[in-house]
């Protein structure tokens, strides 16, 4: 039995998405040769890779082309940009094609999903994970996303609280790098990213709660952008172009801003 890996929002073919997401590419010729060579270094024929949406921009034509040139058996999981009405010569290039999917790897549940599911089936679950894509890497619905993810995470207190278990898989995501991951990888950084060990007595402490926006400038995910305060304390976030100036435990005040 091969490996699973997962990905999302490749948009092969999708000149636009290169400046929506600053992807590293001059062309989308450039852009799928680099996800081609990505993938194929690492998946054979015997893998199967979780595609979580968002597959090609373009006709199906193009889609049978670029099928065609990557490696492994596939997984369609559909997303709003996919073709709405795959032939049977399209469809037969997937394993299936299908809106949501969960499977088990390495004894972990994964939920699959285009869309980022805040409440999804067995959130409480040590093992149960929920992988999606969709909100792309730069957009308010992203940062929402991982703010939530870590609201999650710091209050979860009890044993059927959510864990906040949520992965974005899209291929732009710096994790992810153009490269369908295993769900090793994907849960690894997930771990290295928001907990960390302390290792002085073993017990999990949060790690720096900061997430990039799109000026990569550093701030706390529970920044209002309109009035630059944090939702979470209300103390108020500034001068960004430091490394580190606020956390969720205790913002730099207002009334101290000009010190």
């Amino acid at each position: 039995m091969g490996q699973k890996y997962y990905i999302a929002d490749t948009h092969f073919g999708h000149s636009n998405i290169i400046k929506f997401d600053e992807r590293p590419f001059d062309d989308t010729k450039t852009m799928e040769e680099t996800i081609v060579k990505n993938w194929n270094d690492r998946v054979t024929k015997d893998d199967t890779v979780y595609i979580l949406g968002d597959f090609c921009w373009d006709t199906e034509k193009e889609w049978l082309r670029i099928l065609d040139r990557l490696n492994g058996l596939k997984v369609l999981i559909r997303g709003n940009h996919d073709l709405k009405n795959p032939s049977a010569t399209l469809k037969k290039k997937f394993l299936k094609i299908v809106e949501r999917e969960e499977v088990t790897d390495h004894r972990r549940r994964i939920i699959l999903d285009h869309y980022p599911q805040m409440f999804y089936r067995g959130s409480y679950g040590k093992d149960i994970w929920h992988f999606c894509g969709h909100t792309h890497n730069r957009t308010n619905e992203e940062f929402k996303r991982q703010g939530y993810v870590l609201d999650l995470i710091i209050n979860h207190k009890e044993e059927y609280d959510n864990r906040g278990h949520i992965i974005n898989v899209g291929c732009m995501m710096p994790y992810v790098d153009y490269t369908p991951r295993t769900a090793d990888e994907l849960i690894d950084w997930w771990h290295k990213y928001y907990i960390e060990k302390d290792t002085s007595d073993g017990v999990e402490i949060l790690n720096v709660t900061f997430v990039d926006n799109p000026s990569k400038e550093k701030i706390c995910p529970y920044y209002g952008k309109n009035n630059r305060e944090c939702y979470k304390c209300k103390h108020v976030a500034y001068n960004f172009d430091s490394e580190l100036d606020c956390d969720i435990s205790g913002m730099i005040d207002k009334d101290d801003s000009d010190d």
